[in-house]
């Protein structure tokens, strides 16, 4: 049982992601904006403009790198830990679990690839080159960079996601996809404050004076900038990109342990 909820999960992972990666990218440009709010229309405008459609997919690579074994941590350790604590316990400790092994060191090199307005322009530019570039300006402590909102963030997804999902399918007649979009919908309405946070905290160079930027450091730039409103940025379009991929995930998820 073990080895086919991490086979599932990473399967399903990946054909989430080769799906809505577009919308992620959208979502990483909008939070990470530091002028006025720009429309999630406008975003779309200026990503093509600047780089095409290829614009969209930066980052991808490094993507499928994790989203394996993200998922296959997801699922395999929701399985485990559900024998054993209830449901929304065990989604937490699923969530937490995933933050720490692969989503957080993962989300550093993702945010600063699609952050990098112009690389695509660059050939030389890529996920791997970007890598080596982290790990030799600012060291390996730099993909735990924001691990604390990484933690809560997946915790509380997770938690939420699973319960509800659940929840949907004992008490609904619902199929699979509409629960996961039901369940993926949650999470985002309560912890998008925590991801714009985290997705400023990894998108910063950690080199010179933002080398000992804090999490204070990053609220408060928030605050001074837009007010409250600063960390609900992106929530539209981070919506836009959780609840069908959540839909999908499950869906992929429950038809291949149902195949087995």
């Amino acid at each position: 049982m073990f080895k086919s909820a991490l086979f599932c999960g990473a399967v399903a992972g990946f054909v989430e992601t080769s799906i809505c990666h577009p919308l992620d990218t959208i979502k990483t440009r909008i939070q990470n904006r530091k002028g006025p709010p720009v429309s999630w229309g406008e975003t779309l405008r200026r990503i093509y403009t600047s780089d095409g459609f290829r614009g969209f997919y930066r980052g991808l690579g490094v993507v499928y790198a994790g989203v394996i074994p993200k998922n296959a941590v997801r699922f395999g350790s929701f399985d485990v830990f559900s024998r054993h604590v209830p449901i929304y316990a065990a989604g937490i400790l699923a969530g937490a679990t995933e933050a720490v092994l692969v989503v957080n060191p993962m989300d550093v090199l993702k945010v600063r690839v699609q952050a990098q307005f112009h690389s695509m322009r660059d050939p030389a530019t890529t996920s791997t080159t970007s890598l080596f570039s982290i790990l030799q300006k600012e060291g390996f402590r730099l993909f735990f960079r924001g691990v604390e909102m990484t933690v809560l963030r997946q915790a509380i997804n997770q938690g939420t996601n699973f319960t509800v999902f659940h929840w949907l399918r004992k008490n609904t007649e619902w199929g699979s996809f509409w629960c996961g979009c039901c369940s993926g919908a949650i999470g985002p309405l309560l912890n998008n404050p925590l991801d714009v946070v985290k997705t400023r905290l990894q998108a910063s160079s950690g080199t010179g004076s933002s080398a000992t930027i804090t999490i204070k450091d990053v609220v408060t730039q928030i605050y001074q900038q837009s007010g409250w409103r600063g960390f609900y940025r992106g929530l539209g379009s981070r919506l836009m990109r959780i609840v069908p991929g959540q839909g999908i995930t499950f869906l992929v998820y429950d038809y291949l342990r149902s195949t087995q």
